[in-house]
């Protein structure tokens, strides 16, 4: 079954300001972020339910590369990215997004 991915409007800034924060950092890191988040999402795209259930019905997908998860819901046909959250950083603040 062919899924839709909905990305809440904060989770989209996080993922922004993160890209644009690497690519300050050194030239081509937030390209290589944008890439492995692209990966993620076609991954959790085939397969959502691989991952186990984090806080409140969400599920958690760690980038490999960098310290962030996707914090993610399963809705029916469409998958909603509700965070993108660095690892070490106010723990738990997406959840009144849910």
């Amino acid at each position: 079954m062919k899924r839709q991915v909905e990305y809440h409007p904060a989770a989209k800034e996080e993922i922004y300001e993160a890209i644009i924060w690497y690519e300050d950092k050194v030239e081509g890191l937030g390209l290589e972020l944008m890439f492995e988040l692209k990966q993620a999402e076609h991954r959790i795209i085939q397969e959502p339910e691989m991952w186990h259930k984090y806080e409140s019905e969400t599920r958690r997908y760690l980038l490999k590369r960098f310290p962030y998860a996707i914090i993610y819901m399963i809705a029916g046909k469409k998958i909603q990215i509700i965070a993108f959250a660095h690892y070490k950083r106010k723990p738990g603040y997406w959840e009144d997004r849910v």
